[in-house]
């Protein structure tokens, strides 16, 4: 198994391929050291960088889509994502929590006016500025959460 502390500190999104959800006929193979990792980032969370935390949230997110049901820190990984990545890590953010109806319930939105009003406004610049993106409907999934 990897230097788990080395592979934090040195984490870049090249690594995502050992992390990632990875779901095949019988089983995610990346789980065993996705669970290390998570419990490594969940103990000293200021330490992990930012990225890992949107690839470990993504991950466990889309496993909770398959599994039907999520693991404990995830809502932790969410919270950070927000706090540390800002609207570069909204979509992410938005795509976690709307993943299931078991992250959707259980990735809380942090209670912080100041960051609900900056992740409102930039939801709604993106929204008028591109009405028809794809991403329009999550988007406004991501307005009605942040009023």
């Amino acid at each position: 198994m990897k230097d788990i502390p080395a592979f934090i500190s040195n984490y870049q999104s090249l690594d995502e391929v050992s992390i990632r959800f990875g779901w095949n006929d019988t089983d995610d193979s990346n789980w065993k050291f996705r669970t290390t990792v998570l419990e490594a980032v969940l103990a000293d969370i200021d330490a992990a960088p930012v990225i890992l935390i949107r690839d470990l949230f993504r991950a466990e997110t889309r496993s909770a889509a398959h599994d039907w049901g999520f693991r404990d820190g995830v809502d932790v990984l969410g919270e950070q994502l927000l706090r540390r990545g800002g609207i570069a890590y909204l979509d992410d953010f938005l795509e976690g929590k709307f993943a299931c109806f078991d992250t959707q319930a259980g990735v809380l939105t942090p209670r912080d006016e100041p960051l609900s009003t900056t992740m409102l406004n930039e939801i709604r610049a993106r929204l008028a500025a591109y009405p028809n993106s794809p991403k329009a409907d999550l988007w406004r999934e991501g307005e009605r959460l942040f009023v």
